[in-house]
């Protein structure tokens, strides 16, 4: 993964990444002609990347020779994967394998169709059963991916008479699925569950449904909220709660149930708890669990489901296999947020990593963008 950018001071590479990160729309988008490919900003981009492939590889999507999960191989030299998930090492697993070469025997590569058209396979059923259990909820229902997910939910759950107020650091996915609401939208405060309940005693009465999204772990920072304290906040505003475990889901709690089994609360407080199949479970896709009637109305009403077509049976059967191993093998979250504690602890007092604490995240805050492009 050797570059000749190595070989630019300091100074020059700031000046061509800064280049990169700050290509900007052209302020007159509407003179630049009816071709997409050549407008303004296709052209600035392509010419700063240019102007860095003079000084050798780019960083940027970086294809292995082999090798999955923690290791990779580049050029007969195997290195550590920083950039990925698999908290729970379950990527490559036999079982896992295994288990995807019969659903694709058995159902084929795709459904070719939507659930809710012939799109259901029994293995999506099976899958959801096994995730509502882990997190100890009625029912759940799954999706291709995360981002997706959450999007579909955000956007289409509240309107224009609504308002969402959601963590500052909470992911893309909630902040655009927000937008397409049409919903008024707050953020508050990154993990300050005070500055919420002070938002809504002001706003709640102007509205007609109010709704929460935070995360179980930030996924840039690897801090976990005070979730009890978000349920009273919850319950004294007659709002509602969506929490997104894309990071917590398999890694919190002592069997991997999530932030609702680190804290210990009812499970059935949070209105709906969102979450991803890649992190842990070592498959692609998302999933929204909470009440059996609620899952139900949300299979027949969120486009982003009944339009789309139906988790692959491979995929499938990789989560729920993964699951499966989960509760086979309890020891494996602890194991996870063990090595990262031990990660972290190395890397310290040397490099900064913020409040991250319990969780299978550990970032490293160099305080510039520009200077975390260079670090590769």
């Amino acid at each position: 993964m050797s570059s000749d950018l190595s070989k630019l001071s300091a100074e020059e590479k700031r000046r061509l990444l800064k280049n990169l990160l700050e290509n900007k729309k052209p302020q007159n988008a509407a003179a630049e002609g009816a071709s997409m490919a050549n407008s303004a900003a296709v052209k600035a981009f392509h010419s700063q990347i240019d102007e860095l492939k003079k000084f050798g590889e780019l960083p940027f999507f970086q294809i292995p020779d082999r090798g999955h999960g923690a290791h990779l191989q580049f050029d007969d030299e195997e290195v550590i994967n920083f950039s990925g998930y698999d908290y729970l090492g379950l990527v490559g697993h036999k079982d896992i394998n295994d288990a995807v070469s019969r659903a694709v025997a058995e159902f084929g590569s795709t459904t070719s169709s939507s659930r809710l058209l012939c799109g259901e396979r029994k293995i999506h059923g099976e899958l959801e059963k096994e995730i509502a259990s882990l997190i100890g909820v009625e029912a759940a229902m799954a999706f291709v991916g995360g981002y997706q997910t959450n999007e579909t939910v955000m956007g289409n759950i509240v309107g224009p008479e609504d308002i969402i107020l959601y963590d500052s650091y909470i992911h893309a996915s909630i902040q655009e699925g927000s937008r397409l609401s049409g919903a008024k939208v707050r953020p508050f405060p990154h993990n300050d569950w005070e500055a919420l309940n002070n938002i809504l005693a002001q706003e709640r009465a102007k509205y007609r449904n109010a709704l929460i999204a935070i995360e179980g772990v930030y996924s840039m920072d690897g801090d976990i909220p005070d979730l009890p304290r978000y349920l009273e906040v919850k319950e004294s505003h007659n709002a509602w709660i969506l929490v997104d475990e894309a990071h917590s889901i398999g890694v919190l709690g002592q069997s991997g149930g999530g932030i609702g089994e680190l804290f210990d609360v009812d499970r059935r407080k949070v209105d709906l708890w969102m979450g991803t199949l890649s992190k842990s479970f070592a498959s692609c896709g998302g999933y929204l669990a909470g009440d059996k009637g609620l899952i139900e109305f949300l299979k027949y009403s969120l486009p982003g489901f009944s339009f789309s077509v139906a988790m692959t049976p491979a995929n499938a059967a990789a989560a729920l296999t993964a699951l499966k191993l989960l509760r086979a093998e309890p020891s494996r979250p602890s194991v996870a947020c063990l090595r990262a504690a031990q990660f972290k602890e190395a890397l310290l007092p040397r490099l900064h990593t913020g409040k991250a604490a319990g969780s299978a995240i550990i970032p490293v805050f160099t305080g510039d963008t520009e200077k975390s492009m260079m670090v590769y």
